[in-house]
């Protein structure tokens, strides 16, 4: 069977979302042993010229799914975003709060799916099974005149996967890749 991402006016059965990731049970049908540990968010991929892709890594218990946020998986997320707070935009406060939210906005979303459906919204995200990670580098570097960032490298026996944050991503992914982390 081949899922199929919700329409654009779905909203997953889900009272009300924590705003960080927490361990979470899949959805009924899913395995068991497949159960979300943590969604690291705001991951970006640098391609070229300057060009960044974002990414939000949702970590199983026995697999890394690399989720590449979209237009269309902003557009959901603003949607569900929208229908949670059916006030937020009645006044200035409210529109400012939810643009302060950023990274949130699409976590919250993200957080709502089954880790398939979460898979099945771009078409350009990827899956790593945990066993083929065999280790993750993490390194801090401080700009003086450019912003802090973290960058971050998933090595698999195939190659690596290089991403950069600008938030402290190392609780997350110690709690996800315990014995394969590494500063």
């Amino acid at each position: 069977r081949i899922a199929h991402a919700p329409a654009v006016g779905y909203i997953p059965e889900q009272h009300a979302p924590p705003i960080y990731a927490q361990p979470q049970a899949i959805s009924p049908g899913y395995r068991v042993s497949d159960s979300v540990l943590d969604i690291v968010p705001d991951l970006m991929h640098n391609r070229s010229l300057g060009i960044q892709d974002r990414y939000y890594l949702i970590v199983t218990t026995i697999r890394s799914l690399f989720i590449k946020i979209t237009d269309p998986v902003m557009q959901k997320a603003a949607v569900y975003n929208q229908q949670l707070n059916p006030n937020q935009d009645k006044n200035l406060w409210s529109r400012w709060k939810a643009q302060v939210a950023g990274p949130n906005l699409y976590l919250q979303y993200l957080n709502a799916l089954s880790p398939e459906q979460a898979l099945h919204e771009s078409p350009e995200s990827f899956i790593l099974g945990n066993e083929q990670i065999y280790q993750v580098k993490y390194k801090y570097y401080f700009g003086e005149d450019t912003p802090s960032e973290w960058h971050l490298e998933f090595q698999t026996g195939s190659g690596s996967h290089k991403f950069v944050t600008g938030s402290n991503p190392e609780k997350l992914l110690k709690a996800a890749y315990a014995n394969k982390f590494r500063k």
